[in-house]
C-alpha cells in the first residue's frame, strides 16, 4: 500500500529521542575538544602588558557556531528539549573538566555563568526553530526528506 501524503491519518516518522540525545552529547563534547580543549596557553602582549586567553576569538566564535548548528538540528528534528538538556550540560562539564584546575577558584563562577548563558541561548534557538518548522510544516505538509507512513485504516 503506497503512502499518501494527503491523507489526514498520515503520521511523520520521527528520529528516536535516545538517538538525538546521544548524537548531541557526542557532538557537543567533540565541539569543545576540537575548538577549545586543545588550547591552554595564555597570550602576553608586552606593549600593553596584558595577558589574554587561553582562547582566541576565532575559537570561541567557531565553537559557538558549531553548538548553534547542533541546536538548530535538534529543533528541526523537533527535539528542542533534548538540545536544552544536553548541549549546555555537556559543554559546561567539558569546560569545567579543564577549568577546575585554575588556582584562583573562580572556575565555579565561570561554569555557572556558562551554564546559565548556554541554557538561555539554546532554549531560545531550539524552541524558535521548532515552532517555526512546525508552523511551516503545518501550512505545507511534511518537510522535505521526512518519511510519511500511512495511519491506521
Amino acid at each position: 500500500m503506497a503512502a499518501n501524503c494527503d491523507s489526514a491519518s498520515a503520521r511523520l516518522v520521527r528520529t528516536p529521542t535516545w538517538l538525538v540525545v546521544g548524537v548531541l552529547a557526542v557532538a557537543t563534547a567533540l565541539a569543545y575538544v576540537a575548538w577549545l580543549g586543545w588550547d591552554q596557553e595564555y597570550q602576553y602582549d608586552p606593549v600593553t602588558d596584558a595577558q589574554t586567553g587561553p582562547y582566541r576569538a576565532w575559537q570561541v566564535v567557531g565553537c559557538g557556531l558549531t553548538l548553534t548548528g547542533l541546536t538548530i538540528a535538534a529543533g528541526l528534528a523537533r527535539r528542542p528539549g533534548a538540545a536544552l538538556a544536553v548541549v549546555p550540560t555537556v559543554f559546561t562539564v567539558a569546560w569545567s573538566s579543564q577549568a577546575s584546575s585554575d588556582d584562583s577558584g573562580l572556575w565555579l563562577v565561570g561554569a555557572t555563568t556558562l551554564l546559565l548563558g548556554s541554557l538561555a541561548s539554546v532554549a531560545g534557538v531550539a524552541y524558535f526553530v521548532d515552532a517555526t518548522s512546525r508552523s511551516r510544516a503545518g501550512a505545507r505538509g511534511p518537510r522535505s526528506g521526512q518519511k510519511v507512513m500511512p495511519g491506521p485504516p
